[in-house]
This record gives C-alpha cells, structure tokens and sequence, in this order.
C-alpha cells in the first residue's frame, strides 16, 4: 500500500469510525479477505471513490465537513451536500447486494484474472444468460 493510500486509509478509520481494513472491506461491500489484496497492492480507483464515497455519506449525515481529496482517478469530494467529480467510470452500487462468495470471485479475478481467462468466463456466462432468455 502506498502512502496516498495509507493517508486514505487513515482517514477513513476517523471518519469512518472504523478501526481496521475487514472492516472497512465489510463496510464496503468486500469479503473479509479482500484486505490481503489492499495490503498487496493498494486501492484501486474503485475503492478509493468507494470509501470517498462511504466518507461522504457518513459526513452528511453527521453534518461534519469533508475537504477535497484527490487520488489517481481524479476524483473529488468538496463537502456536505455537495457531488462527486472526477472518473467514475465503472463504479457500480450494486456491489454491495452480491453475496461473499460473489465479491471473492470478483476480488480473485481482478487481482488473478488474466484478459483471456476473463473473457472465456464472461463467454459462458452469456451463453447461460442467452440459454435462460
């Protein structure tokens, strides 16, 4: 993990009211063992607008402000009430409803998945799809 991502992460934990990084996996809809990658590699742009995101929210409804933060994806918070800027691309907010099992998958074959194993995957699952209408 870096140090933009430490700061992050340090920051989360106070805003956040957590205390450690399952938690704040937990929180954002990550198994447990997400963590091992985070520790690894650091957060990817998703879960940095996550967590921004997650810190957002929490300030809004604690009615505490929130200063400009800036990571690789360009993304920017400017305080209560105010929106979200920068690259968002690909953030979903359906992640938090799939199952454990689900978020591994997905951890595992971000941090493990080859284009090509990928990509044969998603063949597959289409196929089913298109089998089911």
């Amino acid at each position: 993990m870096n140090e933009n991502d430490k700061e992050l992460y340090e920051l989360a934990k106070i805003k956040l009211e957590i205390t450690n990084l399952e938690q704040l996996a937990l929180l954002l809809g990550y198994a447990k063992t997400t963590v091992n990658n985070w520790y690894k590699s650091g957060f990817n742009d998703i879960v940095k607008f996550k967590i921004l995101d997650a810190i957002d929210k929490h300030s809004k409804n604690t009615s505490k402000s929130l200063n400009t933060i800036n990571g690789n994806g360009n993304i920017s918070f400017l305080g209560n009430n105010n929106d979200v800027s920068g690259n968002t691309t690909g953030v979903s907010s359906q992640t938090t409803n799939y199952s454990d099992d689900i978020k591994e998958i997905s951890d595992l074959l971000q941090e493990y998945g080859s284009p090509k194993m990928i990509k044969e995957l998603k063949d597959k699952l289409l196929q089913i799809k298109a089998l089911h209408g």
